[in-house]
């Protein structure tokens, strides 16, 4: 499991993870900041369950979640925090869509 230990190890260098960690240390360490970004991922979470059930208040958790995360990224921290998250995001996909690929190539060619 060398590779996956290199990879770990190049990940954690990776300048964009980086910047990622310190700013999400930033925010735990704000109690106001925690807070406020837990309450968006918990009307976040509403509003998919919402989606998924046909509920009739869609709108209505849509709004909530919308508003409260347009007022919490108007902290710079926070607003920089959600656009590195958004990257860190594409790049796990990215790793996870090129390991399946090639174990994928692998297991065909044995």
């Amino acid at each position: 499991m060398k590779t996956l230990d290199d990879l770990i190890e190049h990940l954690k260098d990776e300048p964009t993870i980086k910047a990622y960690r310190q700013l999400e240390k930033i925010i735990d360490e704000n109690a106001y900041l925690k807070k406020a970004y837990e309450e968006v991922l918990d009307k976040q979470k509403r509003m998919v369950q919402a989606q998924h059930a046909n509920a009739k208040d869609v709108k209505t958790h849509e709004k909530n979640y919308e508003s409260a995360l347009e007022k919490l990224s108007k902290t710079v921290h926070v607003e920089e925090y959600l656009t590195l998250q958004s990257e860190v995001n594409d790049l796990t996909r990215m790793m996870f869509d090129m390991i399946e690929q090639t174990l994928n190539a692998r297991l065909k060619r044995d």
